[in-house]
């Protein structure tokens, strides 16, 4: 076990010096003496004795003692420094970091505010919407595009292979004006499970023009040293269709009838006889209860050159003659389409 005890010296240094120094009997005697309280301060008075050591040796012990003191505070405070700069360090880092977030923050590409977003013109705002259980439901639309594309596919397995007849040439001349244009199904693309053609491969790099909020800052003749604040403008941009017709078609899948059919008259605006737009703007003037736009868009679908969406505007313009009350009409349309058999056929 170590002994725990500590040893506090009777003896000074002029005690020291004195019995070095001095051959007075008494005097070393006395200091003998005193060195008699512990065995520490004895062996040690003995072993300066017999080395001959000197006040001299004791100042360079005090000078190395100085030195390393000197150089452990000095050490201690280097240490100190070097924690109290990296705390200052830490803390403008740490407050330049909050400030580089800040602007970071206000900097992040926000979606854009389009003008169809927050202003719907009065002719569409003042349109009444049909209770639910009369409207066309975008889900029933989905199912039909599913349930008429498989009978499609299944009707394409069962082609039989029939001979091509020999072409016979007819005068351009007396072909009837409604036969003269050609028309096909064009490339679909099937947007939030709704179907649209694709007219990215029809039309060169196809764009819509679009009014977004545009944040900016204090004008010059305004601007002071501490001023913060923004001003707001409307710029037009060319957003690509494909954008903006998915945007659009997302809206109409959330029932938003009236702000869907907002961004489809933009659409018409630039290309009239889109026949994304026509279509999908029949079912939206047909669930706001104006049944005369709706036959009206509907049958630009039927003149368009894509026959995409034939049978579907024949089928709703026979609603659209059911809502106005005109069931003659309607009944006529709808013979024709069971005489068709096609998709709709089996609904009459």
């Amino acid at each position: 076990m170590k002994d725990k005890r500590i040893y506090k010296s009777s003896l000074s240094r002029e005690d020291i010096e004195s019995y070095q120094s001095t051959s007075n009997g008494k005097v070393k005697n006395a200091i003998e003496q005193k060195s008699l309280e512990n065995d520490f301060d004895s062996d040690a008075l003995d072993g300066w004795s017999e080395n001959k050591a000197s006040l001299h040796d004791l100042k360079k012990i005090d000078r190395k003692f100085k030195v390393k003191t000197t150089s452990f505070l000095f050490l201690f405070v280097a240490v100190l420094i070097i924690v109290l700069l990296a705390g200052i360090n830490f803390l403008m880092n740490d407050s330049t970091s909050k400030i580089a977030v800040q602007i970071a923050a206000k900097n992040i590409e926000k979606p854009a505010v389009e003008h169809t977003d927050i202003h719907i013109p009065s002719e569409i705002a003042s349109l009444v919407l049909l209770p639910e259980y009369k409207q066309i439901q975008p889900k029933t639309v989905k199912a039909d595009f599913v349930q008429k594309e498989e009978i499609e596919k299944n009707e394409k397995r069962e082609e039989v292979f029939i001979e091509e007849l020999p072409k016979q040439h007819i005068p351009s001349s007396n072909l009837p004006k409604e036969l003269a244009k050609k028309r096909f199904n064009a490339k679909e693309i099937y947007l939030n499970d709704l179907k649209l053609v694709d007219y990215r491969e029809y039309r060169s790099r196809p764009t819509i023009p679009s009014k977004q909020l545009i944040i900016t800052g204090t004008s010059a003749n305004k601007e002071t040293a501490n001023s913060t604040e923004e001003t707001d403008e409307w710029k037009t941009v060319d957003i690509p269709y494909i954008d903006y017709i998915d945007k659009t078609i997302a809206i109409f899948g959330k029932e938003n009838f009236k702000k869907a059919l907002t961004r489809l008259e933009v659409i018409l605006k630039t290309y009239p006889d889109d026949v994304n737009a026509n279509f999908y703007a029949g079912l939206c003037y047909f669930n706001l209860k104006n049944p005369d736009k709706a036959i009206q868009v509907f049958e630009q679908c039927l003149k368009s050159e894509y026959q995409n969406f034939d049978e579907e505007a024949e089928w709703y313009i026979a609603k659209s003659y059911q809502q106005l009350g005109n069931t003659e009409k309607a009944n006529q349309l709808l013979q024709s389409i069971k005489a068709k058999g096609g998709y709709y056929a089996k609904f009459i």
